[in-house]
């Protein structure tokens, strides 16, 4: 048995959670009265809730709605929507703290435990309290309801713990006497019952062994047991029936007061949590500890389940731990279609496509210990044998009958010392045994073919077959070795392997660990690799050499270009078995054979960008309705700008498809549409460099950027219309431009005019003379009040030549361009 911690949350204050039934997350409430959500797949805080003053000490998730309960030290009860962070309402009537509320998993009812002493049942959907229930002398730690049945069972600092039988309740619910809805009857179920409340709800049962006070009750979810926990660091449990109730059994263990003790909702076990700094997993039919956990030497101090999972939360001193006992994945093996699977309850069973699931053929409970789990098994379906070999560093081969016989015991045809035992091909199988590093090679007959000893250095993990060789999984590296000339062909480093598996064509091979995938050649050298952010659960190739796998919450493919994608969102984890075509075969947590049939498009049109395949691109443009900026960017990166045009409708990114692609056309159509001035840049840039110079103009006359038209004027030689620019920033009054047109016009008149109504009348003057201009030259004198002979003549006083050369054609028209032939 392993107890696998899914999160660990350090969290001063702790008192109580309450796992979601359906979703990954967790309420948490402290001592400061504030009530935390938190995802704990993810780890992230995603709300808190502030209403209660003082500690919170009792919360439940409702079983199907979006709401929950909580309660506290204020002596009320809160009942909250997961979308507010303020409460719907607040139920009042205890007298005192409210320990633990529960919701009923199919009727409108809360259930409250308090240190008034009292147990009251609460309606909360007309939010008005139904029953109470009266007979502890002491506080009431826990009341909670059974997950079927009409009771509910009570634990007391009085020493008690009491069933109470609530059926009248339900009938009378269902009277129309009682119905909310009729106005004219408007007497409640609580005004009927209040003269003579004993006699309507006594307790049905009184369990009276404990020594000090119980601490907590709970039901068993399927058989007529009750289990109790107190200060006397006892665990008892009781068997009832509609008459009478008996003390069963009890279990020994904890050397401190036990806080709370429940049921594990899907194996025969009792789990207990206690403050002498430890939690025990007892066995229900041995009676004996089989597991023990501690954190940190904290004392723990609430634990709470689930009725269908396999999970558990605890607190204690210094937070909270969501744990699962042994592994939801079940142990399988796949030979010629068939799918050979070992149960929870240990027996085997195959699934074939024609038949679905067998009946189980036989039982392995006696092959190991109790709480223990097969560490590997296989299968081969022409010899119809399982090898399994359990955490004792044994193993069995096990025949199958031909026809199933029920649960019956195994036809172990051999047995032996070994960690791993997996067969070869149809006719052989092998053996590690991992005290001498050594591995056997075993024909059908149990005749041993081959001995090899390895190094002992090095321990093996997990061990693969791939042909005629084996795959060795250590620490940090793989080996593939050859079993006939003993030797090592290949290895490779990689961290903590997990598992390997070549694809259908034997060309490549997939190592995962916790956190990556890698493929490799089967000359181990590295094709792609991939890392994720949540746990890789399981992998497999199909027959185009796609590797499908999935993770805690998304089924994913991976491609070998290192492209990776989720195929869809997972409600639960899912272990994949194999992939054929479009159909995934898995097991869940339910240990049944599965299909889902998934859309993999994406998969394959990735796949096709990644091998140039026009074919199948354009055919699946045509036949297809792919969406996502991802497929953009692929197909864009690809470089099939003009096929990723047709997969999105955003405006800036057409745009930006159109300049990769050089559609001109395009780009300025989205550029008219949006009108930013980054845009019309860029489309100027391109359509300058193709030699569009009228798309050029338009785009900067559109983003206004005169300089630059100015220039492109110029330097193509389009003098009418750097006459025309002339003009406008003459009427606009813009000398500076006006002065910077005419020297690009080579306008001598526009030049001294512009510099001596910008007050340069010594330069307006050194222009005119400089062009024999001499009206120029008297007029700027005059406008500047001086004589001629006070202005420094420069040395370079001979040039009289055009600042601007004359351009060698002048013209403006796009560039010829040569006919396309795509």
């Amino acid at each position: 048995m392993k107890i696998y911690t899914k999160f660990h949350l350090h969290k001063e204050g702790a008192l109580t959670t309450s796992i979601h039934p359906q979703r990954p997350c967790i309420l948490i409430t402290l001592k400061n009265g504030v009530i935390e959500l938190w995802d704990y797949r993810m780890g992230v805080l995603l709300q808190t809730f502030n209403d209660h003053n003082g500690p919170v000490r009792g919360i439940d998730f409702h079983p199907t709605k979006e709401l929950f309960a909580s309660s506290g030290d204020d002596s009320t009860i809160k009942v909250w929507s997961l979308n507010e962070s303020k409460p719907l309402y607040t139920l009042k009537g205890h007298l005192d703290t409210v320990r633990t509320v529960f919701f009923h998993q199919t009727e409108p009812w809360l259930i409250s435990a308090s240190d008034d002493q009292s147990i009251r049942i609460w309606n909360w959907q007309n939010r008005q309290e139904i029953a109470c229930l009266l007979g502890h002398t002491d506080y009431v730690m826990c009341a909670n309801f059974h997950p079927h049945e009409f009771l509910v069972v009570s634990a007391s600092l009085d020493k008690t713990a009491c069933v109470w039988d609530i059926s009248k309740l339900q009938k009378q619910q269902f009277n129309p006497l009682f119905k909310d809805d009729q106005e004219h009857f408007t007497l409640h179920i609580k005004t009927i019952m209040k003269e003579n409340i004993f006699s309507d709800f006594p307790p049905k049962f009184v369990m009276i062994e404990h020594t000090k006070g119980v601490n907590w009750a709970s039901f068993h979810p399927q058989r007529n047991l009750i289990v109790t926990c107190g200060e006397d660091n006892e665990i008892l449990t009781w068997e009832y029936t509609a008459t009478k109730i008996k003390l069963k059994d009890k279990y020994l263990g904890h050397t401190g007061p036990v806080t709370a003790v429940v049921f594990h909702p899907m194996e025969n076990y009792i789990i207990s949590t206690s403050k002498d700094r430890s939690f025990l997993v007892f066995s229900l039919t041995t009676h004996n500890v089989i597991k023990k956990y501690g954190k940190n030497n904290r004392r723990f101090l609430h634990l709470s389940t689930l009725s269908n999972r396999n999970i558990l939360s605890s607190t204690n001193d210094s937070g909270i731990v969501i744990f699962k006992i042994n592994k939801d994945r079940q142990n399988f093996s796949i030979d010629h279609g068939k799918i050979l699977l070992i149960n929870p309850s240990k027996q085997v069973q195959l699934w074939t496509s024609q038949y679905g699931m067998s009946i189980p053929y036989t039982s392995l409970k006696s092959l190991g210990e109790e709480g223990s789990l097969f560490r590997c098994v296989s299968y081969n379906a022409s010899h119809h044998t399982v090898l399994v070999s359990n955490g004792s560093n044994s193993y069995f081969k096990i025949k199958l009958y031909h026809t199933v016989r029920g649960v019956t015991g195994p036809n172990i045809s051999s047995s032996g010392t070994g960690t791993i035992a997996k067969f070869f091909s149809n006719n052989d199988y092998f053996i590690y045994n991992a005290i001498e590093s050594k591995i056997n090679h075993y024909s059908m007959e149990d005749k041993l073919l081959t001995s090899v000893k390895l190094s002992q250095k090095d321990i093996i993990n997990d061990i693969f077959t791939f042909n005629q060789d084996l795959f060795l999984l250590y620490d940090s590296k793989v080996c593939l070795y050859d079993l006939e000339s003993k030797q090592i062909k290949n290895k490779v480093d990689f961290e903590i392997p997990k598992e390997i598996i070549s694809s259908k064509d034997q060309r490549y091979v997939a190592i995962r660990n916790q956190y990556s995938i890698s493929i490799l050649d089967i000359n181990f050298k590295l094709i792609s690799s991939v890392a994720v952010n949540n746990k890789i659960k399981s992998f497999a190739w199909n027959d185009d050499n796609i590797l499908i796998f999935s993770t805690a919450t998304n089924l994913m493919y991976m491609l070998l270009n290192e492209e990776a994608g989720i195929i869809k969102t997972l409600r639960e984890t899912i272990y994949i078995i194999q992939v054929v075509n479009n159909v995934i075969f898995y097991i869940d947590k339910t240990s049944f054979v599965k299909q889902l049939e998934v859309d993999l498009t994406e998969c394959y049109y990735k796949k096709a960008l990644y091998n140039k395949d026009m074919s199948y691109i354009m055919e699946t443009i045509k036949t297809s309705k792919l969406v996502g900026r991802k497929i953009v960017e692929d197909t864009s990166e690809a470089g099939f700008h003009s096929i990723a045009i047709g997969f999105t409708n955003d405006k800036h990114a057409k745009f930006c498809l159109a300049l990769k692609s050089n559609n001109l056309k395009l780009a300025y159509d989205m550029a008219a549409e949006l009108d930013k001035k980054e845009l019309w840049s860029k489309l100027v840039s391109l359509a300058i460099i193709q030699g569009d110079m009228e798309l050029a103009e338009i785009c900067l006359k559109s983003k206004g950027d005169f300089d630059r038209l100015s220039f492109l004027y110029l330097v193509c030689g389009s003098k009418p219309k750097l006459n025309e620019l002339e003009k406008t920033a003459y009427h606009q009054n813009d000398l500076s431009r006006l002065f910077q047109y005419s020297i690009y016009g080579n306008s001598l008149t526009t030049r001294i005019n512009s510099l001596n109504k910008l007050g340069c009348y010594s330069l307006a003057y050194l222009v005119a003379r400089s062009n024999g201009d001499n009206d120029a030259m008297r007029h700027s004198l005059h406008l500047a009040n001086i004589k001629g002979d006070t202005i420094i003549w420069p040395d370079n006083r001979d040039v009289t030549e055009s600042l601007i050369k004359k351009p060698l054609q002048e013209n403006f028209t796009k560039w010829p361009l040569h006919p396309s032939t795509e």
